[in-house]
Parts: structure tokens; C-alpha cells; sequence
């Protein structure tokens, strides 16, 4: 897979989840983790991110389970904000290289949270206003 490919596969994914982010509240409060000083660190951290957040979105089958997702939501958020801030000062070529590496891995978790969002969108729009606005 191209940076190219994989940089529009991020993007994508993070937009689906990040309406209504970066309103300049404490975009970090509640974050726990804490950005990591190397890139293959940081690419494996926010892997792991983004997992919790599909793992949220694909357990949202009620309003109930929708207003739990968004709680996880908001903290995975606040954790990619954190992991954004950290990010800023690495070599952006070491960076490429590191999310280049775990792309099949990010694609999987792509095509999950496509499928689980269609699902919900299909079944329960509402939903997906519960999960973003918590």
C-alpha cells in the first residue's frame, strides 16, 4: 500500500469519528496516555486507539450501548489529541515509515468501522448522533 493510500485510509477513519472534535475546550482532559518520544511508538499507540474506538462503535446496538460507546469515544479522542500534540516535534519520513509498516493492520480496522457505521446507520441513524454528542 502508498503512503498515499494509507494517509487517505487514516484520514478517512479519523474523520468518521472526529465531528465535532477540536472545539477549544480541554481537547486532552481525560486522556491517559501520554505521547510516545518515538515514531514506531506512536504508530503502535495509535493503533491501539484507533482498536478501542472500533471495538466502541461495533458494540453500539441500542441507546444504551450508544451512550456507552460515547463515553470510550471521548476518551479515545482525548487520547489522539494527546498523541497529535506529541507528534508534532518527529521526523515525519520515520513517522511514514512506521504507520507504513502496520498498514494491513490499519486497513482491517478501516473496513471494520465502515462496516459497523453502515450497520448502524441502516438500522438506528439516531444512534450516531447518541454516540457523537455522548
Amino acid at each position: 500500500m502508498s503512503i498515499k493510500k494509507l494517509a487517505i485510509s487514516l484520514t478517512a477513519i479519523t474523520a468518521l469519528g472526529l465531528t465535532g472534535c477540536g472545539q477549544k475546550t480541554a481537547e486532552t482532559e481525560g486522556a491517559t496516555v501520554s505521547a510516545p518520544k518515538s515514531e514506531k511508538k506512536m504508530a503502535k499507540v495509535y493503533l491501539e486507539q484507533m482498536a478501542d474506538w472500533v471495538e466502541a462503535v461495533e458494540s453500539v446496538t441500542d441507546q444504551a450501548s450508544a451512550k456507552k460507546a460515547a463515553v470510550k469515544i471521548a476518551a479515545v479522542k482525548a487520547n489522539m489529541d494527546k498523541l497529535s500534540e506529541g507528534a508534532e516535534g518527529m521526523n515525519s519520513f520515520k513517522g511514514a515509515q512506521a504507520f507504513g509498516k502496520l498498514g494491513p493492520e490499519y486497513q482491517q480496522l478501516q473496513a471494520r468501522m465502515a462496516t459497523a457505521m453502515q450497520r448502524i446507520a441502516m438500522t438506528d441513524p439516531s444512534l450516531l448522533t447518541i454516540m457523537n454528542n455522548g
